[in-house]
């Protein structure tokens, strides 16, 4: 009587963690079919990159003040024809390429916020009487640095989480081999979760 309660108490026990390990397996994206993701997840990026990082959405005309100090923000509203006139049309552009995390824990502050006032970088973008205004004092970084899709390949891998190797660019001309960028599976698909110039 004693084995049989024992394995029955066994077998309950056992029951009990197959579904634990069940969830603990889960599977592996394909390899291929991430690097398809990445090339086109990349293709994306460098428009946006330029937006985000580079030289910005274009600005309404406006005069040059010579006598203006670079270093004193100047906003002015993004032109017209701008492909994002709004905060939250750029901000759904931007998560197509990265994730919300990523988003909110740095693209945020960099582009509608700014940081402390020790640092002295004022925010690249504001709204202001409903309008996108563009920082135009704030020239951005060289987002001209390019991957080599040709050589891309999957360097680590796991159910949410993918890191990528190929040659690299930078702005400046200088190459890069096998430089490593990530991307983090969200609920709209993978997405960079770091800046991919």
């Amino acid at each position: 009587m004693k084995r049989i309660l024992a394995t029955v108490l066994l077998l309950f026990v056992l029951m009990g963690s197959v579904p634990a390990l069940l969830v603990g397996c889960a599977e592996l994206p394909d390899e291929e079919t991430v690097l398809s993701e990445f090339k086109a997840l990349y293709e994306r990026s460098l428009e946006i990159n330029d937006y985000v990082f580079g030289a910005g959405l274009p600005a309404e005309s406006y005069d040059e003040d010579e006598e203006a100090d670079l270093k004193t923000a100047r906003y002015i509203t993004v032109a017209s024809d701008a492909k994002y006139r709004t905060k939250d049309d750029f901000k759904a552009a931007i998560l197509t390429v990265y994730s919300e995390d990523y988003y909110k824990d740095a693209l945020e502050n960099l582009l509608f916020s700014g940081y402390d006032a020790s640092t002295s970088i004022s925010a690249r973008y504001k709204v202001s009487g409903g309008e996108l205004q563009i920082d135009v004092n704030n020239e951005g970084k060289k987002t001209t640095g390019r991957f080599d899709l040709s050589t891309a390949y999957v360097s680590k891998i796991t159910s949410t989480f993918v890191t990528i190797k190929a040659d690299y660019t930078d702005p400046d001309g200088r190459k890069i081999p096998a430089c490593a960028i990530s991307m983090v599976k969200t609920e709209s698909g993978w997405r960079f979760d770091a800046p991919s110039y």
